[in-house]
């Protein structure tokens, strides 16, 4: 069961919402038989709730369908949803930030050419001990990682935000 820490985000009074939200998971658990597309859209309807209740809003999830050994192009680190995603969005991806709690959102985001956050929840802490992964930064929680965010040039000259889960 996924429980997001919803509480955790900033309430970001950011009017017009210059950006869009975006969320992604490498879903392998489809191509091992563990879920369904349908409970992984009740996921995305359980979170879109408690987004909703935060104050916050996922504008599209990207899910990889695929078993890990398939060497598909969807999957994290390759950046093609990343970069599918700013064709559609028309976002520069060197304003954007990739979060991520494992080394293939990291490098992922460094692929697509973003600027990249390890949050230490989730596999955080363990990914950071491997030492296999160098973000522009490491935040404690995706609220330090928003404020960071927040902090940055970037932030300033309306810059995408990625939110990443790779369960």
């Amino acid at each position: 069961m996924v429980q997001p820490r919803v509480r955790q985000l900033p309430r970001l009074q950011l009017e017009p919402v210059p950006h869009p939200e975006l969320c992604w998971g490498s879903g392998s658990f489809f191509g091992r038989g563990y879920f369904t597309r349908e409970a992984v859209e009740e996921i995305h309807t359980l979170l879109d709730q408690k987004f909703a209740a935060a104050g916050a809003k996922i504008d599209r999830y990207y899910v990889c369908p695929h078993h890990p050994e398939d060497n598909c192009d969807c999957r994290k680190p390759k950046p093609k949803s990343l970069l599918d995603a700013a064709a559609k969005y028309g976002l520069n991806l060197a304003q954007c930030f990739m979060i991520g709690d494992r080394a293939s959102d990291i490098q992922c985001g460094r692929n697509a050419g973003t600027r990249t956050v390890l949050v230490l929840t989730g596999a955080g802490k363990e990914t950071l001990t491997e030492g296999d992964v160098k973000p522009d930064s490491v935040a404690t929680d995706i609220s330090a990682a928003a404020n960071w965010i927040l902090q940055s040039p970037a932030a300033t000259s309306q810059a995408g935000v990625e939110s990443v889960r790779d369960r």
